[in-house]
């Protein structure tokens, strides 16, 4: 089961209540996501350093 007539699959939990149709764009979730691991990542290791957020879904 996916989403139009290609099939997309989303494989990406997004927590319990949000969804893909949670977010305005495909940019808006992939931020949110990048956001929520680099949270994580801080919080497992107090040195890490925060990096900036630079696009993942290029067209290149």
């Amino acid at each position: 089961m996916g989403i139009g007539e290609e099939l997309f699959f989303l494989n990406e939990h997004l927590g319990e209540a949000q969804t893909i149709l949670s977010f305005e764009t495909l940019y808006n979730c992939a931020a949110n996501d990048f956001e929520y691991q680099e949270s994580a990542r801080v919080k497992d290791d107090t040195r890490y350093v925060r990096q900036p957020y630079y696009r993942s879904l290029n067209l290149s």
